[in-house]
């Protein structure tokens, strides 16, 4: 679609690390994002062709959003242990405005910023082989505005757990299974 304008944002960011020698870190981070422009999606009503001639039925189609503002903060950390043991992990709080509304809701947010996010995992490296669990969680967000009744739509909160082995035999290429 030509008349889709580019993502575009004017943004602020403050970090502070702290390095525990060659294994671990921890961190902490402000920001703040003025957002001029960013795509959407927008389901509305329309004539569509059918058998019969025309029917009106939902379309989704994807439009520019009416820019707006995230400012937030994000907390992490990561250290490997001696043992060949290790974590990382990272939280992330969001709060975003935009000027969209509906007749239901007033100052919705920008579609698709959850207000908090979180990722984990835990290692083992050593003895020929990498084991990895991880974990990821997504507060639920504001997804778009269906034409219909001027009702908000969002995505539900998700999680998503993955487990990774990769095992290293000298001379054979290293083989992967995810799960």
């Amino acid at each position: 679609n030509a008349n889709l304008a580019p993502f575009r944002a004017s943004q602020f960011d403050f970090a502070v690390e702290h390095y525990m020698g060659d294994s671990g870190l921890v961190s902490a981070a402000l920001f703040w994002k003025e957002v001029d422009s960013f795509i959407t999606n927008e389901t509305k009503p329309e004539e569509v062709a059918d058998q019969s001639g025309f029917t009106t039925g939902p379309v989704t189609r994807p439009v520019n959003g009416d820019g707006g503002n995230i400012k937030g903060f994000e907390l992490g950390a990561q250290y490997a242990f001696d043992n060949g043991f290790g974590f990382i992990g990272n939280y992330t709080y969001s709060d975003s405005e935009s000027p969209t509304e509906s007749d239901l809701n007033s100052d919705l947010p920008i579609p698709g910023v959850a207000k908090n996010a979180f990722n984990g995992q835990v290692y083992y490296e050593g003895f020929g082989f990498d084991a990895r669990l991880s974990y990821t969680w997504r507060d639920k967000s504001f997804e778009r505005i269906f034409g219909f009744s001027d009702g908000a739509a969002g995505a539900r909160a998700f999680e998503v757990w993955t487990a990774r082995r990769t095992d290293r035999l000298p001379g054979v290429p290293e083989l992967q299974a995810d799960t």
